[in-house]
């Protein structure tokens, strides 16, 4: 019959303290990894609350508003929407109306600088106030007015630049405009058109 013996193993008093020092060290990295889930768990949420917030706020503003192109592909702290009001003409002003929409939790500032190229001018609302403390959802409205000095496709740049506690972000958008030659005036009328005939008649 196979028999089966126990063999004591003598540790040290040293060998003894290192274990229970290692036990400790493990579970006070336990103790500290729970808040830090809670934590992220809890960042986590207020990102999706954000992300619902401004989904709604852009879905209230109509088909009028499309969005701005942007050149990066992850999500940004702030997104940009515009409207343009009238048909781009040469040496017309065009009022391009702009929707700056908070998209991330606890920001400290957002701020817009805008660039044209040569072929466009700003002529009105070229200086845009900084949003102090923006909530995710809640819409700023800003109207740029553009005077095309000639044909051709352009684009206006928007630089956003959004502030929080931990890092500033500047993400770059791109608005198409289409100027097209100015419309002809409408012809006068020709004479003797109107009224009918002649004066003094029977």
């Amino acid at each position: 019959m196979l028999r089966t013996e126990c063999i004591p193993v003598k540790v040290s008093m040293r060998t003894s303290v290192s274990l229970l020092a290692i036990c400790g060290l493990l579970g006070a990295c336990g103790d500290r990894a729970a808040p830090d889930e809670d934590a992220a768990r809890a960042a986590e949420q207020a990102r999706q609350q954000a992300l619902v917030a401004a989904a709604g706020a852009e879905a209230e503003l109509g088909a009028n508003f499309i969005n701005a192109v942007s050149a990066g592909k992850s999500t940004a702290p702030v997104n940009v929407k515009f409207d343009i009001r009238s048909r781009p003409e040469v040496g017309q002003p065009v009022e391009v109306e702009l929707a700056v929409v908070p998209v991330a939790p606890d920001l400290e500032r957002i701020g817009l600088t805008f660039q044209t190229p040569d072929g466009l001018s700003i002529s009105g609302g070229g200086s845009f106030g900084d949003l102090q403390r923006p909530l995710p959802g809640k819409i700023a409205k800003h109207v740029l007015t553009i005077t095309p000095g000639r044909e051709g496709a352009y684009t206006i740049t928007v630089v956003a630049l959004a502030d929080s506690k931990d890092s500033s972000l500047a993400r770059v958008f791109a608005i198409p405009l289409l100027v097209g030659p100015p419309l002809p005036a409408a012809a006068a009328p020709a004479a003797g058109s109107a009224g009918g005939g002649s004066p003094g008649g029977a």
